[in-house]
């Protein structure tokens, strides 16, 4: 934590912090893209292992909206399913 703060100092000193914060929004956005990807993947396999007993299928925008809303809301086909069912 102390690191931290020393970094920003010092960027913040040196004019930076745009680029800085610019930097730190992109490695943001590029590891919520790897957190999608493997929360999609393990449902996906979750699906297949449910199929393999005979179990019906997980709803994907239930499911992505009980671990992250914001990510069912984004997409268009999900957003009017929660609409609908008054969830959002």
């Amino acid at each position: 934590m102390k690191n931290a703060l020393l970094v920003l100092t010092l960027l913040y000193l040196s004019s930076c912090v745009p680029v800085a914060v610019a930097g730190l929004a992109v490695a943001g956005h590029a590891s919520s893209n790897k957190t999608k990807q493997k929360w999609t993947a393990d449902f996906n396999q979750n699906n297949i292992e449910r199929e393999k007993q005979h179990l019906p299928p997980l709803d994907w925008c239930e499911e992505v909206f009980k671990f992250n809303k914001s990510w069912a809301k984004k997409d268009k086909a999900c957003k009017a399913k929660l609409v609908a069912e008054r969830k959002i």
